[in-house]
């Protein structure tokens, strides 16, 4: 038993890309910008939303972190090979 654990294969650590990850985060946070740029007028204006000017930036950065907590519970899975 304890000879199987030792011949066993060992699961690396998977390393993280810095780049990727910057840039990942860079466009997440521009999207933010993207979407309360183009939707504030709207919002304020709108009586459907409550006259709040950060209604779909709200929204958006809501859907932003349930993706993000999704993606890192997906990554989670161990791979079968």
């Amino acid at each position: 038993m304890i000879v199987e654990a030792l011949n066993a294969p060992r699961r690396q650590i998977a390393e993280i890309d810095p780049a990727l990850l910057w840039s990942s985060l860079l466009l997440l946070m521009l999207g933010l910008v993207m979407v309360y740029s183009s939707s504030i007028a709207f919002a304020e204006g709108n009586r459907t939303f409550g006259h709040q000017p950060a209604y779909f930036l709200v929204r958006h950065g809501v859907f932003l972190v349930i993706g993000l907590v999704a993606g890192a519970m997906a990554f989670q899975v161990p791979l079968s090979i």
